[in-house]
């Protein structure tokens, strides 16, 4: 290889998972909980990390979900069907300077959809900020406080705030769980 070729080349990066941001049940339990327990958003954002946990969603998936897309049942198992995403790509890279821009699913062919199980479990706590918010079928299944789109910023500093106070000083300092993403990693 010519010099100076290598210099400019794009480094070089692991498809792997770092098994070192993967949370155990446990702590996904507590910090779950801890969230649970905030008085505004606490039921919409439990249930939003709980999808991404047990359902193995992609935030930006998560976020683009009617409650049209999930089949919720009075009992058994439930489903979501996955056919868009909602990436938050900043404002000056979206033609209509909207912070998201919608997508098709990633690693998927245009217009394809992807079907999820839910286990029951999570099928009754998806239930439960649909019936407290009212939500009708073309609503977002987890909107923001004004019934847009959840911002990033918001999930994320929540999360970052439950880390802190769940999590012992060592393994908040650690990669354990840093970014949302690993919710879905540790999936």
């Amino acid at each position: 290889m010519p010099k100076g070729k290598e210099e400019n080349a794009a480094p070089k990066t692991s498809g792997a998972v770092d098994k070192r941001s993967l949370l155990n049940p446990h702590q996904v339990g507590a910090l779950l909980t801890w969230i649970a327990a905030r008085p505004r958003t606490g039921h919409r954002l439990t249930a939003f990390f709980a999808t991404l946990y047990y359902a193995s969603l992609r935030p930006e998936e998560a976020v683009a979900l009617r409650v049209e897309d999930a089949v919720l049942p009075e009992t058994g198992w439930g489903e979501l069907r996955i056919h868009t995403a909602e990436p938050e790509v900043g404002s000056h890279w979206t033609d209509d300077g909207d912070v998201h821009e919608t997508r098709h699913l990633k690693g998927c062919a245009f217009g394809d959809t992807r079907t999820v199980p839910l286990h029951p479990d999570l099928v009754r706590s998806l239930r439960s900020p649909i019936e407290r918010g009212q939500l009708k079928p073309g609503d977002l299944l987890f909107p923001g406080e004004k019934g847009d789109l959840l911002a990033g910023s918001v999930y994320r500093r929540i999360w970052a705030k439950a880390r802190k106070a769940v999590l012992s000083d060592h393994e908040f300092n650690s990669p354990v769980g840093k970014r949302v993403y690993d919710l879905r990693h540790t999936a």
